[in-house]
């Protein structure tokens, strides 16, 4: 009888020991992976909070110890750890500097964002044709931007487009001089064709000064909603451009792309 209080006695000991090192396991490790961050370039640091994205420090990054998954010029590049030093770098776990060139976006490792590879092409004649028809456009002689993105947005199996144009005399104006020009040829034009509508993020036509954007990102969120990564250009032809890194989110309430935060 002695023996066998004796053996209860160690599972017990043996099962309250256990629990306790699987509590103290999952207390430990309770905020792995758990805190979801996005990273776009050097300029928005972002956490996905209570269902909306706040700007954090460089510093709560650094010091979440958290393995990102890192897309360099629209293309998955691998998992990396982020220090800041004026900009982000990224080591590998050995603490390896891995070099980069281009733009970045970083996810912390844990939060699913659903990022597309993006590759661009040039518009083409019957794009042309169509900005002819709905926008007048039909100089581009001075392109500044030229990026067309055939890629099915949010997953149905229809392809969808996402069309960033700009063009301005006066960014070649050193180069080139045309007599009358029309004021018109000037314009800044970010449209995306979603199953067949045209949604427009962005419209200047005939302004001096354009406001210039080029495509980032694009991803869908653990809701499914689209989300359009842009950088816009202010002051672009001027010696001291000013840029910012914005998120454009298609609300299906308004069936319009709405810029939800940026830098």
């Amino acid at each position: 009888m002695k023996n066998k209080r004796i053996i209860l006695g160690i599972v017990v000991v043996l099962a309250i020991y256990a629990v306790i090192m699987i509590i103290m396991f999952y207390k430990k490790n309770s905020n792995i992976n758990t805190d979801k961050y996005l990273i776009v370039n050097n300029n928005l640091n972002l956490k996905f909070n209570n269902g909306k994205y706040v700007k954090v420090g460089t510093s709560e990054i650094e010091n979440s110890n958290i393995e990102f998954k890192a897309y360099v010029n629209n293309n998955y590049f691998g998992k990396y750890y982020l220090k800041y030093g004026g900009s982000w770098n990224l080591f590998d776990k050995s603490n390896n500097f891995i070099k980069y060139d281009g733009s970045l976006i970083a996810v912390s490792d844990g939060y699913e964002l659903d990022f597309d590879n993006l590759n661009s092409r040039t518009i083409n004649d019957d794009e042309k044709n169509y900005l002819t028809s709905k926008y007048g456009i039909n100089n581009y002689d001075f392109l500044i931007t030229n990026e067309v993105y055939d890629i099915d947005l949010d997953k149905n199996g229809t392809m969808d487009k996402i069309i960033c144009i700009s063009n301005s005399y006066y960014y070649s104006l050193s180069e080139t001089y045309i007599e009358n020009y029309d004021i018109k040829n000037n314009y800044s034009l970010v449209l995306v064709i979603l199953n067949g509508d045209e949604k427009v993020i962005h419209k200047e036509i005939g302004k001096n000064d354009i406001t210039v954007y080029s495509v980032i990102g694009s991803f869908r969120n653990d809701a499914k909603q689209i989300n359009i990564i842009m950088e816009s250009t202010v002051g672009y032809i001027s010696e001291n451009p000013t840029s910012i890194d914005e998120i454009y989110t298609y609300k299906n309430n308004t069936k319009k792309f709405d810029k939800i935060i940026s830098n």
